[in-house]
Order: structure tokens, then C-alpha cells, then sequence
């Protein structure tokens, strides 16, 4: 009878102890791969597959855990969450989404040699959860260096993060000064449109750049109407018209 009840006890810890080797400071090195931006399936957590989510796969690594990933061949890093079982290939410990490789430069090389690092267990996290970077409270200051991280032909939020929007968009502004461009940002959100996506788009228009404000992100263009018309009472009717978003 009592060694039944010790392997009971056992068999009862053993989830707890997985659990507490993969988690807060459990950390890997190996190769990590991404998945292709045409990869779409449900996720082995019950997710739909975003492959611009900050996600990822790892065997054993509890669900919702957020892994600090560092590329080994540059030093750069990202934090994402894990909602997938794998990989599955000999070799590799991570899978990576498209969203995630392009932070650390893994889009051209397919794999790396890399590090992960478990900093937190989940816990208290959920698939809303998605790591974000911190943004500054105070408006940036624009200066020559980072004037340069707006590159022609890419869209930006007003913190040089480059994005990569679809769809439809409403422009609000056009502005030969990327100054002009991040204040007329953060006027939009002093006016209201905080949570709303706001984008500088750059082009370039007769030999000089222009940074256009770009507002919302919508599949079809009617989805827009309602924000486009407070747009309107906002900046007035002359100021607001329906795009779609510039893609490479």
C-alpha cells in the first residue's frame, strides 16, 4: 500500500516538475527556423497561425510562455510567446514567425544558431498577451541618425518600428519634414484616434522624401466609414481620403 501511494504522489508531480524545468530562467541554445508566411493552420494551443504575431514553437515549453531569443550570428533579439508544439526537423529546438525572424534578421538565412531564454511562465498571460516593445512616453526627438531609419518605399509607426500593413488606409497628411509627420501623430492621438493604427508611410516625390500619415488598416474599403467620417469632424472634409496601404 505505501509504495502505491508514493508512486501515486509521483505520477502526480510529474506535470509540476516539467513544468518547472521549462519554465522562468530555463534557457537552450541550437538552431531556430522560422515558418514560411504562407504557413496558415490552428496552432497546436487552439490559435489561428498569425505569422506577423510575435509567436512561436517549442516542444516543451508551457503555452503562453514569453522566450527571449537571441540570434547568435548579430547579437539581436526578440521576445515572443509560445502557442505551437515543434519543430519537428532533426536539429532545431524553436520555430519562429515570419514577424519574429525579421527582427532578428533571420529571413535571409532561413536558420541560426541561436539562444532562448524562458523569462516568463505564462502564468498570467493569455493569447491577447502579444510581447510589444516599449515606446518612449515623450515624442521622439528627430535628429539625422534616426531621421535615416525611415527608409523610401516603407512604412513606419511614428517610433522608426517599420510595419507592414494591408489593405485599405485613409491619408491625413503629406509632409516634406519627418517632424512635421510625427507631430501630426501625436496631434491625432491628443485628438482621440490613440487606439486607432497610425502609420508614416515614405516616399519620395521629386527628388526629395515625403512622410505620409496614413490612419486605420481595414480588409475593404467600406470597413473604414465610420472613422474616416470622425476623421472628417476632426481635420475636415478636404483633409482625409481613402487609399489602399503601399506594399513592397
Amino acid at each position: 500500500m505505501l509504495i502505491r501511494l508514493f508512486c501515486y504522489i509521483g505520477a502526480c508531480l510529474l506535470p509540476a516538475v516539467a513544468w518547472a524545468q521549462y519554465g522562468v530562467g530555463y534557457a537552450e541554445k541550437g538552431v531556430i527556423s522560422y515558418y514560411p508566411n504562407k504557413f496558415k493552420r490552428i496552432t497546436a494551443s487552439g490559435e489561428t497561425f498569425d505569422s506577423e504575431a510575435l509567436v512561436a514553437g517549442h516542444k516543451k515549453i508551457p503555452f503562453n510562455s514569453l522566450v527571449r531569443i537571441t540570434n547568435l550570428n548579430n547579437g539581436k533579439t526578440v521576445v515572443v510567446r509560445v502557442n505551437d508544439r515543434g519543430p519537428y526537423a532533426y536539429g532545431r529546438i524553436m520555430d519562429i514567425s515570419e514577424g519574429a525572424a525579421r527582427k532578428i534578421d533571420l529571413l535571409a538565412t532561413g536558420t541560426a544558431k541561436a539562444e532562448i531564454e524562458v523569462i516568463s511562465d505564462g502564468s498570467n498571460s493569455s493569447a491577447k498577451d502579444e510581447p510589444k516593445e516599449k515606446e518612449p512616453k515623450e515624442n521622439p526627438k528627430i535628429t539625422s541618425s534616426n531621421e535615416a531609419n525611415f527608409v523610401t518605399g516603407k512604412t513606419y509607426s511614428r517610433w522608426a518600428t517599420q510595419k507592414f500593413p494591408k489593405g485599405y488606409t485613409h491619408q491625413v497628411g503629406s509632409f516634406n519634414e519627418l517632424a512635421r509627420a510625427i507631430e501630426h501623430c501625436q496631434i491625432l492621438e491628443n485628438r482621440g484616434f490613440k487606439n486607432e493604427k497610425i502609420f508614416i508611410y515614405v516616399d519620395w516625390v521629386k527628388y526629395q522624401k515625403l512622410y505620409k500619415v496614413f490612419v486605420g488598416e481595414f480588409a475593404l474599403q467600406t470597413e473604414g466609414e465610420s472613422l474616416k467620417q470622425r476623421l472628417k469632424l476632426t481635420l475636415g472634409n478636404g483633409s482625409v481620403w481613402t487609399r489602399q496601404h503601399i506594399t513592397d
